[in-house]
């Protein structure tokens, strides 16, 4: 890529005969070559923490309780505040292994109800892990009828 570019920036230069001119593009080259070999040797987090990207998303499987046998999570289930409180310590670990100036759960406010959820989907999503969600109908510890979105994970 270095290469093609001087190949085009010497094919322009050929054409100037202003020798001050010459100059100044040559030191305004120079310039954009180093920036070029410095941004091409600079690794992103998803290059240079893959296996801490890895470690963080099996805390969260097994956070949520998913495993080998069970592939699904209900968000009722997840919303009690020994989950939630397990997913926000790892609020820090996210931000320092993952590129997360996209997510939008960093936008949005940490008393949020579902902020621990946009997590987790935020995570998923980063790990190209497809999930389907469904509306549907579960029984609480008292035997009340409850709604409740129910994500089966394709992992």
């Amino acid at each position: 890529m270095v290469d093609n570019l001087k190949q085009e920036i010497n094919k322009i230069i050929n054409d100037i005969d202003d020798v001050e001119v010459l100059s100044h593009i040559n030191e305004k080259i120079k310039l954009i070559i180093y920036d070029q070999i410095k941004r091409s040797q600079i690794k992103n987090k998803n290059t240079k923490f893959v296996e801490q990207q890895k470690e963080v998303l099996k805390k969260i499987l097994e956070i949520i309780g998913i495993n080998d046998e069970c592939k699904k999570f209900y968000a009722y289930n997840i919303c009690n505040d020994d989950i939630k409180s397990k997913i926000f310590n790892l609020i820090n670990d996210v931000k320092l292994f993952y590129k997360t100036t996209n997510w939008s759960v960093f936008k949005m406010s940490e008393e949020s109800d579902r902020y621990h959820l946009s997590l987790i989907r935020s995570v998923l999503k980063h790990h190209k892990i497809d999930y389907t969600c469904a509306t549907c109908r579960i029984r609480d510890k008292n035997n009340n009828s409850i709604y409740t979105t129910v994500y089966n994970l394709d992992i």
